[in-house]
């Protein structure tokens, strides 16, 4: 059955718009994203309003609901509303293009919340630019480092020279006409195209109209849907955003808490790159606790499920679970992981298991990323997790995939970015730990791998991302040389006299097929082989 909506559009002053966002007339929900353009962005989008070019329509959904929850920011700038409406006003799509225009035109020291970015917002105008992709500068801008105070303020005095600050003008100034004028009145006569330039500037932004297309309804799984749909078209909105807004049931905030939590739980406990873990993430750990499918987008199902306790019983055994990730499989950040499925699961596994056993969940790790089981699709992806589940159970991993695992020589195309050459460089190094003993390595990096500085140059591009041809240099040297290795050596890097044979002689093919079989080999026997053999995985 069909849904009937209104949603007539109807065109505003871009001014207007603008100050019912400031007044609380139009709000913006908690789980729209924050502003997170960057300058070139926003730059752009100011220069279209110059030139009077179209931006696209904004979305407004208008409903009586009062349990929204509802964002008191835009960017930088805090937002200080008590009025009430008689009927509510969120924007549902546009909130980039918005944000943007409000930080520029209601930019205000004043309502500042403390915020490292905020003079990026801040934007000034060039009078004397001969193009439009040169008139908008933000705070940050070198040719405003030492007069910026002074062009803020017209009421200080300036020992300089006054063209030099009469040549900006703050563009927050152009709704303001008292404060306008006083920045017009420091140009000198001969720069008149300076007052030029600025009215044409002010007439712009106040002559600048949007159209506006309402959403009515009461009906929060129909505007839910709607939205979703709509940010499919480009980025995906968060889940946890929508969580935070459609959670009427809660008694916190969820991304408050979630803060709070990373904070508590991680900031001085594990290196940075785990602090800025995604919600996603978290949410999914939740999904996967309630028997939810991980894909499957639920955030009012999960609004009402989530709790408190719950959260914080996940983020308590956050630091064993990334100690065991950088220790044991030499991965230091959330992004490194061949799949992102397998930090989900391994998160899981702490917070699930008391009695661990970690060798098992390391094999658990390798046989996963041979064997590609969270590489093909979500559904999948949807089985792997139900076999961890079952794995947890009871130690034994089973496959209940719609392929059959593979293991598979690592050849071309080595990148740190892909899941084969993630393990294929475990394998490297721990070659190296068994000839020469343990090591402090916790992560393995691009350049770590070098090719061999005898290669004739004009091969380098051909062997470059060649397993056969890249080797793992704990030392971080410059140049890596296989001509003049002890024996002990040789054999930690995959290395025979007859490979180096062949390398002398140039048979550059033939040694990088005979190494990527040496090596795979050993990933067999020493990885592969033993992996299956603890999960008793039958294949």
């Amino acid at each position: 059955m069909s849904v009937s909506l209104n949603t007539d559009p109807k065109v505003l002053f871009m001014t207007n718009l603008l100050e019912d966002l400031s007044s609380g007339a139009i709000k913006i929900p908690s789980f729209q994203r924050p502003l997170v353009w960057d300058w070139d962005q926003r730059h752009d989008l100011l220069c279209s309003v110059m030139e009077g070019l179209p931006i696209g329509a904004i979305l407004i959904w208008q409903t009586k609901n009062n349990q929204m929850r509802q964002e008191k920011r835009i960017g930088p700038i805090q937002l200080k509303f008590e009025e009430t409406f008689p009927v509510n006003q969120f924007v549902m799509d546009g909130l980039q293009r918005l944000s943007t225009l409000y930080c520029a035109l209601f930019y205000d020291k004043n309502n500042l919340i403390n915020d490292s970015s905020s003079l990026e917002h801040e934007v000034f105008c060039d009078l004397d630019s001969d193009s439009v992709d040169d008139l908008f500068i933000n705070a940050t801008h070198p040719s405003l480092k030492n007069i910026i105070k002074f062009i803020r303020d017209p009421k200080l005095n300036y020992d300089g020279n006054l063209d030099d600050i009469s040549r900006y003008i703050p563009l927050n100034t152009i709704l303001n006409s008292r404060l306008f004028l006083s920045h017009q009145r420091r140009i000198s006569i001969d720069k008149e195209h300076r007052i030029d330039k600025s009215d044409e500037i002010q007439s712009a932004f106040k002559n600048y109209k949007i159209p506006i297309v309402p959403l009515e309804s009461d009906r929060q799984d129909i505007v839910t849907k709607a939205f979703e749909r709509i940010n499919n078209r480009g980025t995906t909105m968060s889940e946890a955003h929508m969580v935070n807004a459609f959670s009427n049931s809660m008694q916190f905030e969820f991304l408050a808490l979630l803060e709070n939590l990373k904070k508590k739980y991680l900031v001085d406990k594990v290196n940075r790159n785990w602090v800025s873990i995604d919600d996603g993430i978290i949410l999914s750990l939740v999904k996967i606790e309630l028997g939810i499918d991980i894909y499957s987008k639920s955030p009012e199902k999960l609004s009402k499920s989530i709790n408190e306790s719950l959260l914080s019983k996940i983020f308590e055994n956050f630091t064993q679970a990334i100690h065991f990730c950088e220790r044991s499989l030499f991965i230091d950040s959330p992004s490194k992981f061949p799949y992102k499925m397998q930090l989900i699961c391994i998160l899981f596994y702490f917070f699930k298991c008391r009695n661990r056993d970690l060798d098992k969940l390391r094999a658990w790790y390798y046989v996963t990323t041979y064997a590609k089981a969270f590489g093909a699709n979500a559904r999948n992806s949807s089985n792997a997790i139900n076999d961890f589940r079952k794995f947890i159970d009871d130690g034994v991993l089973t496959w209940s995939l719609n392929f059959k695992p593979e293991f598979s020589i690592a050849t071309k195309k080595i990148s740190l970015k892909n899941s084969r050459s993630r393990v294929w460089s475990h394998a490297l190094y721990l070659k190296q730990v068994e000839v020469f003993g343990d090591s402090d390595l916790v992560t393995i990096e691009s350049n770590l791998l070098k090719i061999p500085d005898e290669l004739n140059n004009r091969y380098q591009s051909t062997y470059k991302n060649r397993a056969g041809m890249n080797f793992l240099c704990l030392e971080k040297t410059r140049k890596f040389s296989i001509c003049d290795l002890s024996p002990r050596e040789m054999s930690a890097h995959f290395l025979t006299d007859e490979l180096v044979s062949m390398f002398n002689a140039g048979r550059y093919e033939e040694f990088s097929l005979e190494r990527e079989q040496y090596i795979f080999s050993w990933e067999k026997d020493n990885i592969i082989s033993t992996s299956i053999s603890k999960l008793n995985f039958s294949i």
